[in-house]
């Protein structure tokens, strides 16, 4: 009786194993296959991380491209105030109050109703 169940255990085994080598290409490609998913979708420098990255090009890009703006006026602001006295009166003008002798200053503020309709738009 055990004899007849290791036959029946040992042909099965080769059975199997006969089927096995047969398509072990197809089985290892399938494994290949499956392994190269696993990478592309959750491995390193996955599909997902470059999403993540693709996002974060584009933020620091559009911060770029304002602190570039930014840099442009300031350039300009600073060659206006080397370049000549106008721009210095300007400045001293608008922010520091100032007054030429002999001129006369006049402050006009707006009226209630254009504060009004401003608030209505």
């Amino acid at each position: 009786m055990i004899y007849s169940y290791l036959i029946l255990t040992t042909l099965m085994i080769q059975n199997m194993l006969s089927t096995l080598s047969k398509n072990w290409v197809s089985l290892a490609l399938i494994l290949l296959l499956l392994l190269l998913q696993y990478r592309f979708f959750l491995g390193k420098n996955s599909i997902i991380d470059y999403f993540e990255n693709k996002h974060e090009i584009e933020k620091v890009t559009s911060s770029n491209n304002e602190l570039n703006i930014r840099n442009e006026i300031l350039k300009a602001s600073i060659k206006d105030l080397k370049g000549g006295v106008d721009a210095a009166e300007e400045v001293a003008r608008n922010e520091l109050g100032y007054i030429k002798p002999n001129e006369t200053f006049f402050r006009l503020l707006p009226s209630e109703h254009s504060k009004h309709s401003k608030q209505d738009h």
